[in-house]
């Protein structure tokens, strides 16, 4: 858990930086029912968590990678056929400028 120090009526939007020098940007909201988007200091862990720090990192880049795939899991073949397509039109075309010259040529 983190915990965020804001007044009563208050939106924190001041700028600074937690204990690794990150600068944290929430959704925060005040007493009377106002939203904002801000940008938090003073962002302080309540107790140490269970994982180190590289062991957070790589869990964190697992799960942002499990859920942009889960976003869009066409998007490798998307891709794939993106490209075969790319190479045909490539190989169309210069087909296509080859039969050109050909024809050019008599014209000429």
């Amino acid at each position: 858990m983190v915990s965020v120090e804001v007044g009563p009526g208050e939106l924190a939007t001041e700028v600074g930086q937690d204990r690794v020098g990150r600068i944290g940007l929430a959704l925060l909201s005040d007493d009377l029912g106002g939203v904002g988007l801000g940008v938090v200091a003073g962002l302080v862990a309540e107790r140490p968590g269970r994982m180190s720090r590289l062991e957070y990192d790589r869990y964190a880049a697992d799960l942002v990678n499990y859920l942009a795939y889960m976003g869009e899991p066409g998007e490798a073949s998307r891709r794939h056929w993106g490209i075969l397509v790319l190479f045909f039109l490539a190989g169309f075309f210069v087909l296509t400028l080859l039969l050109k010259h050909e024809y050019w040529k008599d014209v000429r």
